[in-house]
């Protein structure tokens, strides 16, 4: 029998269109959806098992572009009210 993935590890399924593994899980506060895809189970498992440890390790996530204004206010933090 298979075992089942734990919270926050993702999951794997078959595209039968695409013809490729495809692979999932929600990172972030705001339950962002990173979607990985490979050929093998393997390829695919490897892909995600990778954006989990750029997750935990704090790492920007690529589905989008990182600008400057980003990595400033990574460095300095959130910008504060001025009333």
């Amino acid at each position: 029998m298979v075992e089942r993935r734990s919270r926050g590890e993702g999951g794997l399924s078959w595209n039968e269109s695409r013809q490729r593994w495809i692979g999932r899980v929600s990172v972030g506060f705001k339950r962002r959806v990173v979607t990985v895809s490979g050929r093998t189970k393997t390829e695919a498992n490897a892909k995600l098992r990778e954006v989990l440890r750029d997750q935990e390790d704090g790492l920007p996530n690529q589905s989008r572009q990182y600008t400057v204004a980003d990595a400033v206010e990574d460095w300095l933090g959130p910008k504060p009210m001025i009333m």
